[in-house]
């Protein structure tokens, strides 16, 4: 039985939190560079850690496209799209332990529970009762000893001071 079933994983790096499955492959896509993923392809930079995907990369990415024109028209271009295909034998592997933050179970669910919106074809009366089945008090403690332990990243964009809440 798969126990972080429903549990949210932080990047360390920065806000994007998801499912274990979704934050790893999130640190993979945007931090690994090129040379460390397992596949990569030295005509145009893709790079992936799906052998499927790297053999059809050459079919939907646009950036090979262009450079297979630029080295056909240069006279360089190998012959075919698998001579640059290039396999690292010492790929990086995303930790979970090192990588993403594990939150609290009751974090997750509250997590989940402000995410998800009910579908406009579910019953008014379904969405109602999540909600009145939801135990207020156990919410807010595990909101308040998450929060206390756990200090709120939210960067700006144009990257003002947060402004401090004000408690009377």
């Amino acid at each position: 039985m798969d126990y972080d079933r429903g549990r949210v994983y932080q990047c360390t790096k920065c806000c994007f939190a998801g499912e274990k499955r979704a934050a790893i492959k999130h640190y993979a896509c945007k931090y690994f560079g090129v040379d460390e993923h397992m596949f990569s392809c030295e005509l145009c930079n893709f790079s992936t850690d799906n052998k499927q995907l790297m053999k059809r990369h050459p079919s939907f990415y646009a950036p090979h496209s262009k450079a297979r024109l630029f080295a056909t028209e240069q006279g360089i271009y190998r012959g075919s799209d698998e001579a640059y295909l290039k396999v690292n034998p010492n790929p990086q592997q995303v930790d979970p332990e090192q990588h993403l933050s594990k939150w609290k179970q009751e974090a997750s669910v509250l997590f989940w529970i402000t995410k998800r919106k009910p579908k406009p074809s579910s019953a008014a009366g379904s969405a109602q009762q999540l909600i009145s089945s939801i135990n207020l008090p156990v919410l807010q403690s595990a909101l308040t000893s998450y929060f206390e332990t756990n200090p709120v990243y939210n960067p700006s964009p144009l990257n003002l001071p947060s402004v401090p809440s004000t408690t009377e």
